[in-house]
């Protein structure tokens, strides 16, 4: 009997060892998912004018983004997409904000469509002081916004703990990557087995710009409560404004009235424009 209990416990601290094994081994396929199934015929419908940009990052990588042109742009943004797809699968939605009036840069994470070279958590961030260079030098004297989504808030943070744009926004983030790792696998000591912290809620705390932050209720991939945690943690600390969207999921909020009208607001305070069309409005497709 002491036997079979000590073999049975065997198994199950080996069985247990291994998930955790393979957790560490798989988490950059499961944080960067460059290739989701879709074709890039997300790109070929833009009807703005955009072209190809590519910048040398460190340790020999290439990078490459998306430049989408406003007419009259009333500022420019650096667009910190998420996880999920590359920039042609992302080009949509940031035309929406060239819409409401900005000129965008948007990158792809190393490994990620053109973008190539080895990655991790400071190589990031060097890539993302990077594009910011070099949106500044594109509109020099322009107003800027960087817009962080989801995974893309841990870049946008970081970088505006160190630079400062005119304004922040952050759309379904996290306040620590851990803490969303543990919403997924609570049985597995995520905080000591990852690789990145992408820690939102000590970089957010020293950013010197205006920020929202806009999450919605029902999200099930980063849960409301890790972006209401995010703003509990810094308001005091940050000019910061909390949107919460009742029914919200997490690819869904440009589905709101709520979260337009607020984006809209916000842009109107931050990024005044004589423009009469530049009001972000519902866009035709949600990634």
């Amino acid at each position: 009997m002491v036997y079979t209990t000590v073999l049975v416990l065997s198994v199950l601290l080996l069985g247990y060892v291994l998930i955790c094994v393979f957790y560490y081994l798989l988490q950059e396929r499961l944080l960067f998912v460059p290739d989701d199934g879709h074709s890039d015929t997300f790109r070929e419908k833009v009807s703005c004018a955009h072209e190809d940009v590519f910048l040398d990052g460190e340790a020999g990588a290439k990078l490459h983004a998306l430049w989408l042109n406003a007419k009259n742009a009333r500022g420019a943004m650096l667009y910190f997409h998420g996880n999920t797809g590359t920039v042609d699968r992302w080009a949509l939605i940031a035309e929406e904000f060239v819409r409401s009036g900005f000129d965008v840069l948007l990158p792809d994470y190393r490994g990620y469509g053109k973008s190539v070279g080895h990655r991790n958590e400071e190589l990031l961030y060097s890539d993302a002081l990077a594009w910011y260079r070099e949106l500044e030098k594109k509109r020099e004297g322009v107003k800027l916004c960087v817009y962080g989504r989801s995974l893309g808030s841990g870049l946008a943070t970081w970088l505006c703990s160190r630079v400062k744009p005119q304004a922040l926004v952050l759309e379904t983030p996290f306040n620590a990557l851990a803490d969303v790792a543990r919403f997924h696998s609570a049985f597995i000591p995520v905080k000591a087995l990852l690789k990145y912290s992408f820690d939102n809620t000590s970089h957010l705390a020293k950013a010197r710009c205006s920020v929202l932050i806009a999450h919605g209720d029902k999200d099930k991939v980063v849960p409301y409560r890790l972006g209401k945690q995010l703003y509990e943690e810094v308001k005091e600390e940050v000019d910061c404004e909390m949107l919460s969207v009742p029914g919200g999921e997490h690819h869904n909020l440009s589905e709101f009235p709520a979260f337009r009208n607020a984006l809209n607001q916000f842009f109107d305070r931050h990024f005044p424009s004589a423009e009469a069309d530049t009001k972000l409005v519902e866009g035709s497709e949600d990634v």
